[in-house]
């Protein structure tokens, strides 16, 4: 075999101008040798464009998968950069699927293995690489750590998926009962066959969703709580719960929520009224906001002659009858940053009434007006 020239010289239509470039040394071929090198040594370094035959070591083929090659000298130096590479045979698996013939690959590509179940390579690998040394890492399948559906204990949940091993690495799905969640309030979840074990326990907790309210709101803004949980309520104006208050609060337990958070529009109902009082209109029951007037079928009225139905229920108080003579009222009480309209007299007969104004700055609070009760004024107003 000889060089593409016998004597180091300029190949035919090389330009002159490349003589004057950085010429080439002696090349290092790894895993090889230059053809007849010791015949050619004397004639290095060498102008580019020259070309050589070399040949690979047993277990190492050139680019062109021969065991002959040859090699140029260029401005970047000798090409090929690797002139020799490792050729790796791909024919049996250990603990895997081997193919029907031996395959072999070029130093830098890769094969796919494919393991038994319950195998895998080194690190959770399914290719192995051709390198200078071999294959890396070796078609060699290993027993894998695998986690048993057996270990896995669900209080109130289950495991979607049939399997009863899982190998490294893999995930699989559960699922909580109706009411119940996972930590982090989803209906499911996931965990994963790890080196020491399952990633969790999985857990499913007693939930109660979000209740509906009527006539009522809260704060809270939770679409799901857990057991225990306590959802404070509060109830829109003029309605309150069936237990007569504005707020109220309800418990998330294994039966679900403690209380339904309604509130219903309060009612007034009329107290045992006194003998001979007549009530318009008559009712069972009246709204915040109704108007009952009275009137004495017999004797005379002690007490308003209206009272209206509020959130606290009636106010004034209800008045009465009185058969026998009622009596009169001194002068009406002195209100603070307030004075009494009209003319003062010292006394004043049964149902008189007395108006009250606020002194600049103030404001009245509660009825403008108190009335002679048989002797008593009604409840004094107040200047804020």
């Amino acid at each position: 075999i000889k060089t593409v020239t016998d004597q180091p010289s300029l190949l035919i239509g090389q330009d002159l101008h490349l003589e004057t470039l950085k010429p080439c040394d002696f090349p290092q071929i790894k895993n090889g040798r230059l053809h007849n090198e010791e015949r050619y040594r004397p004639y290095f370094p060498v102008s580019i464009g020259k070309l050589f035959y070399y040949r690979c070591n047993d277990g190492f083929l050139a680019p062109s998968r021969n065991y002959l090659g040859y090699i140029r000298c260029t401005v970047q130096g000798w090409e090929p950069a690797v002139p020799c590479l490792r050729q790796c045979v791909f024919h049996e698996v250990e603990n895997g699927e081997s193919p029907y013939r031996q395959i072999p690959y070029s130093q830098g590509e890769s094969a796919e293995v494919k393991c038994y179940p319950g195998y895998s390579l080194p690190n959770g690998q399914d290719t192995v690489t051709c390198t200078e040394n071999g294959w890396s890492p070796q078609p060699k399948c290993i027993r894998v750590k695998t986690c048993s559906k057996n270990d896995i204990e669900i209080e109130n949940g289950f495991l979607s998926e049939s399997d009863h091993t899982y190998a490294l690495n893999r995930k699989t799905h559960y699922r909580c009962k109706q009411g119940y969640v996972t930590a982090n309030g989803e209906t499911s979840g996931t965990i994963t066959c790890l080196q020491n074990g399952w990633s969790a326990q999985p857990s499913c907790i007693k939930s109660c969703d979000r209740p509906i309210f009527e006539n009522a709101g809260t704060k809270n803004n939770s679409t799901w709580f857990k057991l225990n949980d306590k959802l404070d309520y509060e109830c829109h104006i003029v309605y309150e719960n069936k237990y007569k208050h504005t707020k109220g609060s309800i418990t998330c337990t294994y039966d679900g929520w403690s209380d339904i958070p309604s509130c219903y529009e309060r009612e007034c109902s009329i107290p045992l009224l006194s003998p001979h009082l007549f009530v318009n209109p008559r009712n069972d029951k009246y709204k915040v906001g109704d108007l009952l007037k009275f009137s004495c079928q017999q004797g005379h009225r002690v007490g308003p002659d209206s009272v209206q139905c509020y959130h606290f229920g009636w106010s004034p108080s209800f008045p009465t009858c009185k058969v026998d003579k009622v009596g009169p009222c001194d002068q009406p009480p002195k209100l603070l940053n307030g004075e009494a309209k009209g003319t003062k007299k010292e006394e004043y007969g049964h149902d008189e009434v007395v108006k009250y104004d606020c002194k600049p700055g103030f404001l009245l609070k509660g009825p403008s007006k108190i009335q002679c009760v048989d002797g008593n004024w009604t409840t004094l107003p107040m200047c804020v």
